[in-house]
């Protein structure tokens, strides 16, 4: 079995953590085998908490996406600009 799991780094101005878990799943492969896996993200996954507005806002910037057995082994990676 391989977890695949799907972490955002959203921008600074955002004052998130530097990385976010967003998804994950779980696949049973075969030795040399390999499968796609399809995570979805939402509007949420790239927004933070407004206090002021009390409300979701979208973070402006560029989030940076990654894709990995865990957060110390990511093998995949990208971006996202808002």
């Amino acid at each position: 079995m391989q977890v695949v799991q799907l972490y955002t780094a959203p921008p600074s101005s955002a004052n998130q953590a530097p990385r976010n878990l967003k998804g994950f799943d779980a696949v049973w492969l075969n030795a040399g085998e390999s499968k796609t896996v399809t995570l979805s993200l939402s509007r949420y996954d790239f927004s933070a908490w407004d206090v002021v507005s009390q409300s979701w806002q979208v973070v402006k910037g560029t989030t940076g996406i990654y894709v990995g057995a865990s957060s110390r082994d990511l093998r995949l990676n990208g971006s996202i600009t808002n």
